[in-house]
């Protein structure tokens, strides 16, 4: 039975995601980095600082440490070792903070500390970091970063290239020449591009960018609108000074389209898509993710063997809860209700961090819940739109899953 988490683990989703997936509980960003060294500082009244300024030469003519002053009252210190210059070296890297590293535990700086004088406080010489935010035109629109938290996550990773891992966009398709799109659209490096002939062999002609269920073509262009506003919130391009910026600024997005351009599909067309993402994981690639924000129908043994082979593959299986204000531990919705490991349901909420009007929900069977009110994303013919559904809550996840 698929253990469920419930609707509350809203808050932080993508560093909590991100710590628990990536990292095994503890990410780097979060990690204490200490440079070698400490900053003796003083505050207090006029007098104080004085006394601190006079007592800089008693620092400077101390046999165990060099200095280097920052500032009227704040100076950096350091042991002497061998000799050592007392400025820091663009070549030292900092490393994980300890008692034993830090400088200003020792009884020789407490000594120090002493002899200075006034309110004198000693840091450790921290390491900083840049804190990852997209130049992205319309970043404004996009109240989910704060929502998830996602500037803390992106200084852990914005996404790699490195591993080529794949997110299969089950939908209306992707506009793949967008340009907030195009350059994370996953290339098949099996495929020549159109020469005409299935060169892989998985019975697809020219599946450059994924493949048309509907059609049975190598061509999953989207005519919706819906495929390319999912794939944006998962991966559209970041910090390209354009449009919006995806979870994942690095996603290779692979398209699978099997809902018209009304937006419906077939349930054969539907287990098509599915099946094409393990068929590409069992041929070396690495598919790690499918989003799939559609819903409808009862139960299918068909769809079911579907998802259960996704799972044996390793692919996880995000899933929009859907629209209908409803309970889905008593009004099952399908396919977020099958019980699988890799399933993964998610509700949406609001910029308020309330469930949305329209969002299911499920004690046990809802696992999580992710922005989906008013979400600007990309959308066909280099176009952005606002949309609302758990539609646009999905993708936060299965971008979150891929970083």
């Amino acid at each position: 039975m698929r253990l469920k988490t419930g609707l509350h683990l809203v808050v932080g989703l993508a560093v909590a995601m991100l710590s628990t997936l990536v990292s095994g509980g503890s990410a780097v960003a979060e990690q204490k980095l200490v440079y070698p060294g400490a900053i003796l500082s003083v505050s207090g009244p006029s007098g104080a600082r004085a006394a601190f300024s006079t007592n800089l030469a008693t620092v400077s003519s101390a046999t165990s440490f060099s200095s280097t002053q920052l500032a009227p009252r704040a100076l950096l210190i350091k042991e002497r070792r061998l000799g050592a210059l007392s400025l820091m070296s663009t070549t030292e890297t900092p490393e994980p903070y300890s008692r034993k590293n830090d400088l200003c535990k020792k009884a020789k700086t407490r000594r120090l500390l002493s002899q200075l004088g006034g309110r004198a406080r000693c840091s450790p010489n921290w390491a900083l970091f840049t804190t990852a935010t997209p130049n992205d035109s319309y970043l404004q629109f996009q109240w989910a970063i704060a929502n998830m938290t996602l500037s803390s996550a992106w200084d852990y990773t914005t996404g790699s290239t490195d591993n080529q891992a794949l997110v299969l966009v089950v939908d209306t398709g992707v506009d793949y020449n967008h340009p907030d799109l195009f350059g994370n659209m996953w290339a098949n490096p099996k495929e020549i591009r159109g020469n005409g002939i299935d060169d892989d062999r998985n019975g697809y002609i020219d599946d450059v960018y994924g493949i048309n269920a509907i059609t049975k073509s190598g061509d999953p262009y989207d005519d919706n609108g819906h495929g390319t506003h999912v794939a944006g919130i998962l991966g559209a391009r970041g910090n390209n000074a354009r449009g919006v910026a995806g979870v994942n600024w690095s996603a290779k997005i692979v398209a699978a389209k099997f809902l018209d351009a009304n937006g419906s599909g077939s349930l054969s067309n539907a287990i098509t898509a599915l099946n094409y993402g393990v068929t590409l994981k069992r041929a070396g690639h690495n598919v790690v993710v499918s989003n799939n924000s559609w819903g409808g129908g009862s139960y299918s043994s068909a769809l079911a063997a579907a998802i259960s082979a996704a799972n044996d593959a390793g692919i996880l299986f995000v899933a929009s809860a859907g629209n209908s204000a409803r309970n889905n531990d008593t009004t099952l919705t399908y396919p977020a209700n099958y019980d699988y490991p890799n399933v993964i349901s998610v509700a949406s909420i609001t910029s308020s961090n309330v469930l949305s009007s329209f969002s299911n929900y499920g004690a046990t069977s809802v696992d999580i819940a992710a922005p989906g009110s008013g979400i600007y994303s990309t959308y066909p013919g280099s176009r952005y739109a606002s949309l609302s559904g758990t539609s646009m809550a999905a993708p936060q996840v299965s971008g979150v899953v891929l970083l």
